[in-house]
């Protein structure tokens, strides 16, 4: 079995980028390469050779030990023609929508990655790519060298801090969710400029420290902070917390905020946790979460849901795109009990424990993306009841195999995912609806996050709702309008950054 990302790479793993999802893989798929410089170098228009006769062939070819194989670079000598028709062919043989892609010359002046941009039809607005590095660093070992801020643009065009990394530096330096941008280093947003100011909210090595001023939610301006980027241990779960309900059952919630590499452990934890305490509700916060590895969404349903999944085998169809025979056709992932080893600090094939819930209550934003969809979708299809509350989930029913070469993974949307119904029609997102659908949106209730109180507390309105509506069947009067997709994107230029801790890939 491949590891498939709701978003990565050709090389031993896929992944199921649907914002961003991984299919853990047993085993590595060996890319089959023709002697070097065999291929032509000569654009001929509409004509293709397989991608591989161009691969690992580098402008910059890297020396020593790949971290993510444990085995030397198969970079060898080439050109930054060698990898742009490397780029072109995979498109061709893989991309969902290659019979729309026009045909763009790849000998012209534009590096790679410029290149690369070209290769997508005008309403995909999922595709990028990054450094093979950074992807290992912040994806799979989950350490990015980042603040621990997410950022959000709220509709006052204020920025705002909607989440902050757990013993992250801005954690030590007293950041709290809710906190908005007054100044960095002495200079508002417009006299900054955009570069200079996202270049300090996301932070790079040429540039880690920088001054900001804040002000809380309540309008106070704070003394100034100085923040310095450090590598961090990202936590995908966090905030647990427990509540009793007007029938006396308690009442379990978490944060959960990427499918990455190490999720499975802290998920294995968080449920045996929840076990001890017998919990038979659980509210799950998705609203960070903007995808990873399409396996752990399934091994989390399984945890969720346990033997109340039995009669349904099918997760997740993966729909590749047709003509596309290099993955072996379309693809069936089931509910997984056992883990796959997603992050190399895990074994595979240990049991997973489960809950066995009846229900599954989860917290949705615009920025729920990817893997996150699956794991509503996939649970829907089973005909396990998933009760929604906030606002429409970003609309990503599709993943990617990246490619990885010379240094980048370049990420392309290979293929639509579908659950054991055959539904995938969510472009435009899931929002929560109030009366029961057959398909599309789940039951549930639109609630806006005003990024006012703590994750995890009582008062924080969406998971006052999700408590109201455990008690009562309705929301209540903590139901607000909220906008199905708000119109002030996320800050990151990048859209595969959406949801970063740093930046950090989430899908």
């Amino acid at each position: 079995m491949r590891k498939i990302l709701l978003s990565k790479a050709y090389r031993a793993s896929a992944w199921l980028l649907v914002g961003a999802s991984l299919l853990v893989g047993c085993g590595e798929s060996k890319v089959t390469t023709t002697p070097l410089n065999r291929a032509s170098l000569t654009w001929t228009q509409n004509q293709y050779e397989p991608f591989q006769a161009y691969l690992n062939q580098c402008a910059a070819p890297r020396s020593g030990i790949d971290p993510a194989t444990g085995k030397p670079f198969d970079d060898q000598a080439g050109s930054a023609s060698h990898e742009k028709f490397a780029l072109r062919s995979y498109s061709r043989q893989t991309y969902l929508w290659a019979g729309q892609l026009s045909d763009q010359d790849p000998t012209t002046s534009l590096n790679p990655q410029e290149y690369f941009d070209l290769l997508k039809i005008p309403s995909d607005r999922f595709h990028f790519y990054v450094s093979s590095q950074q992807n290992y660093q912040e994806f799979i070992l989950g350490k990015p060298v980042s603040y621990g801020i997410t950022w959000y643009r709220d509709n006052n065009q204020e920025v705002v801090v909607t989440y902050v990394e757990r013993n992250s530096p801005a954690a030590l330096a007293g950041v709290v969710r809710g906190d908005r941008v007054v100044t960095i280093d002495g200079l508002t947003e417009q006299a900054l400029g955009y570069e200079r100011f996202i270049s300090a909210v996301y932070p790079t090595d040429d540039s880690p420290s920088h001054r900001f001023v804040f002000k809380n939610s309540r309008g106070e301006q704070q003394a100034e902070k100085r923040l310095t980027a450090a590598e961090i241990q990202v936590n995908s779960v966090q905030n647990i917390n427990y509540f009793t309900a007007a029938n006396g059952h308690t009442v379990a919630y978490f944060s959960f905020g990427s499918f990455n590499g190490t999720a499975e452990r802290e998920l294995i934890d968080a449920v045996n946790a929840i076990n001890q305490q017998g919990a038979q509700e659980l509210i799950l916060d998705l609203r960070f979460n903007g995808g990873g590895y399409l396996n752990v969404a399934s091994e989390l349903a399984y945890m969720l849901g346990g033997e109340t999944l039995k009669d349904t085998r099918v997760f997740s169809t993966l729909r590749y795109a047709p003509g596309n025979n290099l993955y072996g056709g379309d693809e069936v992932i089931t509910f997984l009990d056992s883990t796959q080893g997603a992050g190399g600090d895990m074994p595979r094939g240990q049991a997973l424990p489960s809950l066995n819930l009846k229900r599954l209550y989860v917290l949705t934003s615009s920025s729920t993306c990817s893997a996150s969809e699956s794991l509503i979708n996939g649970l829907r299809g089973a005909n396990f009841p998933v009760i929604q509350v906030g606002a429409a989930t970003c609309g990503k029913p599709y993943g990617m195999i990246p490619l990885s070469n010379c240094g980048f993974e370049y990420y392309t949307i290979n293929f639509r995912y579908e659950n054991a119904k055959g539904f995938s029609e969510f472009e435009n997102g899931l929002a929560p609806r109030n009366s029961v659908q057959a398909q599309g949106s789940p039951l549930g209730c639109e609630v806006s996050d005003p990024y006012n109180e703590p994750l995890g507390s009582q008062q924080e309105p969406l998971l006052a709702a999700a408590l109201k509506h455990i008690d009562s069947g309705s929301c209540g009067a903590t139901s607000l309008a909220a906008p199905r997709r708000p119109s002030n994107p996320l800050l990151h230029p990048n859209p595969a950054f959406s949801n970063a801790i740093g930046p950090r890939l989430t899908f």
